[in-house]
């Protein structure tokens, strides 16, 4: 007579299981999702914190120049073709002539400013973009 209920024990346990096995499996769903995430976050915020460095760094260079597109493309390193200042970094933003991750572009106007933008290589979406600005002699701010 022990039998019935021996078996309802043993379903009963295996229920149980069945459920805790699948609340671990959620679980685990869910975290490796939060883990992508994240991880897709930090690139895109690395990204963004190199782009913003790098362009900045080229705007106070242009202002440092007064303007001066080939003082800039000297002091920064960089090449300068039909008035378009161009610098490619690699993916840990260290300066590099080819396998570039990232493309800055420093392209001057005619109103004493320039835009400075970075791009992700084969991106036409800008990673950050900024206005850099000269005074030039004898103009007051």
């Amino acid at each position: 007579m022990n039998r019935p209920t021996e078996r309802s024990r043993t379903t009963l346990f295996l229920i149980e299981l069945a459920i805790a096995l699948g609340v671990f499996a959620f679980c685990a769903a869910v975290c490796l999702g939060v883990f992508g995430t994240a991880k897709r976050l930090t690139r895109e915020s690395e990204a963004l914190n190199g782009a913003s460095v790098a362009a900045q760094s080229a705007a106070e260079c242009y202002k440092a120049t007064d303007g001066d597109l080939a003082a800039c493309a000297a002091l920064l390193g960089a090449k300068s073709e039909n008035g378009v200042l161009t610098l490619n970094y690699d993916e840990n933003w260290r300066r590099t002539a080819e396998n570039a991750a990232f493309v800055l572009v420093l392209t001057p106007r005619e109103d004493r400013h320039a835009e400075v933008t970075v791009f992700a290589a084969g991106s036409d979406a800008p990673v950050f973009s900024l206005t850099a600005s000269y005074f030039g002699e004898g103009v007051q701010p």
